[in-house]
């Protein structure tokens, strides 16, 4: 248990910006262990390579033996997508889990600053080729956002998630929601983490 409670930073950076793709910005990690062996790093990134004009962030990934060097992968995993106005800006903070026969990934979808900010997936097959799904998985009239997703057993899972918050200051509380598809989430009731203002 011991290992779970002490940490210490380690050296260097897993990624740094370093191509047209993300030399201006790199956040919001999410890592899975792969099945056939290694580790593929999924975030947030913007560059000047960016896919139009007004894009603000898509998700791209980077490969590792051992989980601490990683080599970026070449192109972006998901975009935003200008046909859906609640993803039309950024993609960001993917969460990664398995499914049957393939992946899932969560991630935060912003669209304009009006539109509250919302939870959005995609699948693939290969953890290089996504596809986004239909829908939203959590939305409303407020913003939703920093996903992270914990399997629970083989078909149900928890996923924990930032909500703006209801009162005067309108500030963020951590909140999760359940799930036993995937794709429908009920909130549950409380806040996990109420916001420290």
């Amino acid at each position: 248990m011991d290992r779970l409670i002490n940490w210490h930073k380690e050296p260097l950076a897993r990624v740094t910006g370093s191509r047209g793709l993300d030399e201006f910005k790199v956040q919001a990690p999410g890592v899975v262990k792969q099945s056939g062996g290694g580790f593929r790093l999924f975030y947030t990134a913007v560059g000047s390579e960016k896919p139009f004009n007004d894009c603000q962030g898509y998700i791209l990934s980077a490969i590792s033996d051992n989980g601490i060097d990683f080599e970026p992968d070449p192109g972006i995993r998901v975009a935003p997508d200008p046909e859906r106005r609640e993803l039309s800006l950024r993609a960001l903070a993917p969460s990664i889990t398995p499914i049957a026969g393939g992946w899932r990934m969560y991630y935060e979808g912003r669209g304009p600053a009006d539109q509250p900010t919302v939870i959005a997936s995609a699948v693939s097959k290969d953890l290089l080729h996504w596809e986004i799904e239909t829908g939203v998985r959590v939305g409303g009239r407020v913003g939703f956002g920093a996903p992270r997703f914990l399997q629970l057993s083989y078909d149900t899972g928890r996923l924990y998630l930032f909500r703006r918050g209801m009162g005067p200051s309108r500030s963020n509380e951590v909140i999760s929601a359940l799930t036993t598809d995937g794709l429908s989430f009920e909130i549950e009731p409380g806040v996990r983490m109420p916001s420290h203002t």
